[in-house]
């Protein structure tokens, strides 16, 4: 094992060699300890056999005689004299050097003898002396006694002393310096030295390797035995557990104690892991059970909303009674709000299990903005809340990111602010930010009004199951996991959502998300914005200030009034030239910007000045006036740079990419498998738009009959039915013989939509997954993905229509640019027959009464189709709201609108009368026998697909032509069309015109 290797090295060779370590250290110092005692020895025998040296040379000397020998620097024969005794002397004592010396200053020493020197050196001393001489000279110059001097330098190691000659009188004339060479000495000493560190070393040697015996014996090796029963028990699950148990350490001591414990440690960790393996299947078991919980509850109501659903689809597409209608429509929107809490669920079980994709896609930011507004200020109305936006223009349109979550974010953000504001406003606030190479980080800000959060809870808030101050809070609904999910969203893309509160006065929710940037197109633009001044009349603050901020953002001059006499200056200054003192000099406004209730009050004034309105409207407020164009709140910059640039409504959202092409499939037939009859009645109705073959069966064997019968392009499989479930009937189909079983595209079309439900079902052989409640997109891309490419016939509206086809023509009602490019060539004949049906609108509307309610839905209905189809916006709205107001049996509101409908279609009519006389008569319509069959079988899918679009380029073609036989079924035909009776064309196609 490892283990034992590492402890045998570490307590065997490493103990050693520090031991050795150790070894060598004391040795080194006992040597160096030793040599310093002998150095100790040497240098006091030398001092105090030097001194007596010393004083016997300086016996030798008269201290006169050297006095005289300075003055006069002549020999004699007495210094000759002292001269051979000092040689002498240092002969038969080994003196290295014997000299006498006088000193004249601290500085300056005379050599008087010098038993090396044949002549007196009467100036100076040698360099290597003088370091000592310099340090002792101040002592001998006074005639103090001096201690032995030992030096070690260039001459060796030297030791040096001075005795005093002394003259008459007691009196010191000099010195005598006898200097020692120790270094004999220490060469005689090395081969001890020597001996003796080895010695030592070799001991200490010895005494390592039986202290490593030792320690291998005593320690190493009942380490090594219960390293090895460790490393057994670790490697083999189970199976070598009673090595620790079979230890046998009877050391007495620390390690027979661990050897114990470690059997003891076995023990616990037996019963530790036996606990945690129950406890893992227990976990495992209550996983399956959750996960089988979800699907089964996922199923169990999906399954039951997908008919639910799905027939209030059905029935809203039939012509109902109005009680009908708003009955069904309450359903369908009950439904899908109870589906959303459902899907909150699931996309937590999926965050939880961490099989939540984010899928970056190519989309358009307008379309999603479009998207939750339109949601959210419905909810808005229905709890009276002042619905505000600031979106700053400069945010990047064109974006790459998963739409969807960031769609999701932005409604349960706004719908969470809705659900706890009981009265005044929310605002979403949305901007741009930390722009990098094709990245930026997106911010969305939502504040709201509302109770708002507790101090203490603010860290609660995106909780799962949790909404908090629940006394505040009590009559909230939901799940509590919006904002959880939330949270998790934006941090599983990179970003986060915080939140900031003040209790009692609301709260601000900001979420950062990063995305990517497609293109540099930019949210919304004002061409000019310079030119096109905005006079904004509107008396609650909240509203005017977020109509003003989206103003100033797209760079557009305004000026705010909250009084109607503020109103009337700010026109008369624009009419006259001059403005009151409290009025901004604003000469001339291009536009004016005037709230709903507002605009009757100063409606003479506003014509006087000849500004352009707009009016500002709550929804659902139906505030429509004819020829006024109508901006709903709450308003944003894209809206607004719109109605500044002219463009018509219908083309500000969504980009034309994502606009999925419409198709039908004549030739195309597919089979349904569900155990439920109302789920058939459903996807057949959601497949009739499609014009396809469909087959249905209640069961898994029914189905592989039917398979083995016909030849199916495609087929929908439920998931859960009795006996033979949709997997085993895949199986069986699979296994089937030939290559047409195990290529046919099988679609999973089940309930269960809980995490990992598509990956098991692609992994089980289905082609794809389509979870119920059917939702239309992604049933349209699973036909477009699935179907074959050659029995596809995808009908697309021209995407521009001629360049100059009305020569810049302006007609009051309808924008003529927006039909053009909606119909091409084709447009003015569709005015015309536009034009032909109002007097038979008219006839209605100046009839009706109680009686007669049901033709008057119907006609003003068929009024609000058409006229949209032609964009005539302004009378479209007006349609709808006493459609509304018809269905609803509200005849109040008939009778306070209706003129205005009639009078706004009378004034149309006589504008579209008078353009039409001037844009020329008609073009010549070319000779045709009867009507083309090919265009009536086109006419026929455009009616099945209710495709008004398609159905109008359809019979324009048909009407470009006379026809020796079947002119009568053309003119049935664009009668029925613009009373909205497409049943009628289908049944009479049907019934063999359309096919011969």
């Amino acid at each position: 094992m490892p283990w034992s290797g590492n402890i045998r090295r570490a307590l065997g060779y490493r103990l050693t060699l520090f031991i050795i370590l150790i070894a060598l250290v004391l040795g080194a110092f006992t040597i160096t300890a030793e040599y310093r005692s002998i150095k100790s020895i040497t240098e006091q025998y030398y001092a105090k056999f030097g001194r007596n040296l010393a004083r016997t040379a300086a016996a030798l000397i008269d201290g006169d005689s050297l006095d005289r020998y300075l003055a006069t620097l002549v020999t004699d024969s007495q210094y000759e004299d002292t001269l051979r005794l000092m040689r002498l002397l240092q002969k038969q004592n080994d003196i290295l050097y014997l000299y006498v010396i006088k000193p004249s200053s601290p500085d300056m020493t005379y050599f008087i003898y010098d038993t090396d020197e044949k002549a007196p050196m009467p100036l100076g001393y040698p360099d290597p002396w003088r370091e000592a001489y310099a340090e002792y000279g101040e002592k001998l110059f006074r005639g103090e006694a001096v201690e032995p001097i030992v030096s070690d330098g260039p001459y060796g190691w030297i030791i040096s002393m001075y005795e005093p000659v002394y003259g008459s009188g007691g009196r010191v004339t000099g010195y005598v310096g006898l200097d020692f060479s120790m270094e004999r000495i220490a060469v005689e000493y090395r081969p001890h030295l020597f001996y003796l560190g080895f010695a030592i070393m070799l001991a200490m040697a010895v005494f390592s390797v039986l202290y490593f015996m030792f320690i291998r014996n005593a320690v190493i090796l009942p380490l090594n035995a219960m390293t090895r029963a460790a490393g057994e028990f670790l490697v083999s699950s189970g199976e070598g557990r009673s090595a620790i148990a079979a230890l046998n350490i009877r050391t007495g001591d620390e390690l027979q104690s661990l050897a114990e414990a470690m059997q003891f440690m076995e023990q616990k960790i037996n019963h530790t892991i036996e606990d945690l393996v129950k406890a893992e299947e227990a976990a495992k078991a209550a996983s399956r059970s959750k996960s089988a919980f979800l699907a089964n509850t996922s199923h169990e109501i999906r399954t039951p909303m997908n008919a639910i659903i799905g027939m209030s689809e059905l029935i809203l597409r039939e012509p109902v009674s109005p009680d009908v209608y708003e009955h069904t429509l309450g359903i369908k929107q009950a439904g899908v709000n109870l589906l959303s809490i459902i899907n909150d669920i699931l996309d937590f079980s999926k965050i939880e299990a961490g099989k939540l994709e984010i899928i970056p896609i190519h989309y358009y930011f307008r379309s999603v903005i479009n998207d939750v507004i339109n949601i959210i200020r419905i909810r808005a109305m229905e709890k009276s809340l002042t619905f505000i936006t600031n979106i700053d223009s400069a945010l990047p349109n064109d974006l790459i990111g998963d739409e969807l979550r960031i769609r999701q974010i932005l409604l349960n953000l706004l719908g969470n602010a809705v659900k706890y504001t009981d009265r005044g406003f929310i605002k979403l606030s949305i901007g741009a930010g930390d722009f990098a190479v094709r990245n930026f980080i997106l911010k969305i800000e939502v504040e709201d009004c509302g109770i708002g959060i507790r101090e203490e809870d603010l860290d609660k808030v995106f909780g799962e199951f949790i909404q908090v101050d629940m006394t505040a809070n009590k009559g909230a609904e939901g799940t509590g996991l919006g904002l959880a999910i939330t949270k998790r969203l934006c941090r599983i893309m990179g970003g986060d959502v915080t939140v900031s509160s003040v209790y009692g006065q609301g709260s601000v929710f900001t979420a950062r998300i990063p995305q990517q940037l497609h293109s540099d197109e930019r949210f919304a633009a004002v061409e000019n914005p310079g030119e096109k001044p905005v006079l904004v009349y509107e008396n609650r603050p909240v509203c005017g200030e977020a109509v003003c901020w989206s103003l100033d953002n797209l760079g557009v001059p305004y000026t705010l009034v909250t009084t109607e006499d503020a109103f009337r200056e700010a026109c008369m200054a624009a009419i006259h030239g001059a403005a009151a003192a409290d009025v901004p000099a604003r000469k001339k406004y291009a536009f004016a910007f005037i709230a709903g209730a507002l605009y009757e009050g100063v409606r003479p004034i506003l014509e006087a000045a000849d500004i352009r309105p707009v009016l500002l409207a709550d929804y659902g407020s139906n505030a429509g006036i004819r020829h006024i164009r109508l901006l709903t709140l709450p308003v944003h910059t894209l809206a607004l740079a719109n109605v500044l640039n002219h463009k018509a409504e219908s083309r500000i959202y969504t980009g034309e990419e994502k606009i999925p092409p419409k198709l039908t499939a004549p030739s195309a037939r597919i089979l349904i498998v569900d155990d439920i009859a109302a789920n058939l009645k459903v996807a057949q109705g959601l497949l009739v738009p499609y014009n396809m073959i469909v087959d249905v069966c209640l069961s898994g064997p029914a189905s592989i009959t039917l398979l083995k019968e016909k030849t199916y392009d495609l087929v929908f499989m439920d998931h859960m039915m009795p006996g033979m479930d949709g997997i085993e009937a895949l199986r069986i189909i699979r296994n089937l013989e030939g290559a047409y079983f195990k290529e046919l595209p099988v679609i999973a079309l089940t309930a269960n939509a809980v995490s990992g439900m598509k990956e098991m079902f692609l992994e089980q052989g289905f082609s794809d997954y389509l979870a119920k409640p059917i939702e239309m997109i992604k049933l349209h891309e699973i036909l477009e993905k699935w179907l074959p490419a050659e029995k596809q016939i995808k009908n697309r509206r021209p995407e521009s229509g001629p360049a100059g086809l009305f020569d810049g023509a302006r007609l009051e009602g309808i924008d003529l640019e927006e039909g053009a490019e909606r119909y091409g060539d084709a447009f003015p004949e569709i005015l015309r027959s536009y034009a032909a049906s109002i007097p038979e609108f008219l006839a209605v509307l100046k009839n009706v009464s109680r009686e007669t309610l049901d033709a008057y839905t119907i006609t003003v209905h068929g009024i609000k189709g058409t006229s949209r189809q032609i964009c005539a916006g302004e009378v479209g709205r007006e349609a709808e709201l006493l459609e509304t107001a018809a269905k609803a049996g509200d005849w109040e509101t008939i009778q306070a609108h209706n003129g205005n409908l009639i009078e706004t279609l009378t004034a149309l009519l006589e504008n579209l009368e008078a353009f039409l006389a001037a844009s020329g008569e008609p073009k010549e319509k070319s000779p045709a026998g009867e009507p083309d069959r090919a265009l009536l079988n086109a006419l026929l899918e455009a009616c099945k697909d209710y495709d008004i679009t398609a159905m109008e380029e359809v019979l324009a073609k048909l009407e470009a032509h006379t026809y020796t036989s079947g002119a009568e079924l053309v003119s049935w035909l664009r009668k029925q069309l613009d009373n909205v009776d497409y049943d009628a064309i289908r049944e009479r196609l049907e019934g063999g015109e359309a096919n011969g």
